[in-house]
């Protein structure tokens, strides 16, 4: 990934777009994304149009990109050219940028590569079609339900899921006996957006993965109240520290009724206590993350002890704020 220079202006991003170096054409085209006033991203489009025939792949990608970000009408149909492009990320940036855009006449251009592209570009134009026309995209997406592709069925899961019409929910549900993990957590997150519960099992049994449990949690939290036993059997089942335990004991916190309050929560604020004085600052960071949540007067002491501690002294402006969140409370 190349980073734009502080220093490039406009003018010398336009003048920049015809370097002979490519890694001054990427830099070029990220600068042109900021152009402002109409004059200016008239100009950039016509630099970032020429971009989309550059011969170098990373310049081609940039340019999607950056057309996209000037959110001109004219823009998709220069993008689109990039849908058939020989190399996986242009094609992927094209698809990414189209849904970015929102642009409605690119639609057909995208369900025509749902449907016979390439695996990496049905994988993006899963998530854009729903981006551009989500009720146009609903039986466009339910067909691709056959797909071949693991990642790709997961992308479709994951689009239906955000869509929300809950009649997607049984074909989705047929794909919690996929054997890839990451379609199968795909697929039970979709139907946690749809809150059928069919999920929580699935969610339940990645909370564990090292790769995954973070993304379970977070779909877990969709489903509310029923994820509350799940997240403290899960908290209690190792005594050692982790950033998923951390994000599950949060969402405990977040999630408990008042009949459930007593010993759950004091599960969660027992962890997350532990948490805050861990050696490690990223999950004494997190652990703060996760008190915020909540901002609650039982979390006072220990934000005090922690904001006096030698550990604390990089996070004490974060303390201050939950510390004053919790005196407005």
């Amino acid at each position: 990934m190349y980073h734009r220079s502080k220093g490039l202006s406009f003018a010398a991003a336009l003048r920049d777009m015809g370097a002979s170096r490519p890694r001054d054409r990427v830099v070029a085209a990220e600068t042109l994304a900021t152009a402002n006033g109409e004059e200016e991203r008239d100009l950039a489009f016509d630099a970032l149009a020429a971009g989309i025939g550059d011969a170098r792949p990373e310049v081609r990608t940039t340019s999607c990109f950056s057309l996209a970000a000037l959110e001109l009408p004219a823009a998709w149909e220069l993008i689109a050219l990039c849908l058939t492009d020989s190399v996986p990320e242009v094609r992927q940036s094209a698809a990414i940028s189209l849904g970015t855009l929102g642009a409605k006449p690119a639609f057909d251009a995208l369900a025509e590569v749902l449907r016979d592209g390439p695996a990496d570009l049905r994988f993006q134009a899963a998530t854009s079609l729903a981006e551009v026309d989500a009720d146009a995209a609903y039986p466009h997406l339910l067909s691709a339900l056959d797909d071949s592709d693991g990642e790709v069925l997961g992308a479709v899961a994951l689009s239906l899921g955000a869509i929300g019409r809950a009649e997607s929910a049984d074909a989705i549900a047929a794909l919690l006996d996929h054997p890839a993990p990451q379609t199968r957590l795909d697929a039970a997150y979709a139907l946690a957006q749809l809150s059928d519960t069919r999920a929580i099992g699935p969610l339940a049994a990645f909370l564990p993965n090292a790769d995954l449990g973070w993304d379970a949690v977070i779909a877990l939290e969709f489903l509310g109240k029923n994820a509350v036993p799940h997240f403290r059997e899960f908290i209690q089942g190792s005594k050692g520290l982790g950033r998923v335990r951390i994000r599950a004991a949060g969402a405990l916190l977040a999630l408990v009724t008042e009949e459930q309050a007593a010993e759950e929560e004091a599960v969660a604020r027992s962890y997350l206590l532990d948490a805050m004085r861990s050696r490690k600052i990223e999950l004494r960071g997190l652990a703060l993350e996760e008190v915020s949540r909540c901002a609650a007067e039982w979390a006072k002491p220990a934000l005090v002890a922690l904001h006096r501690s030698f550990r604390g002294r990089h996070l004490r402006d974060e303390i201050d704020a939950i510390l004053a969140r919790i005196e407005a409370a």
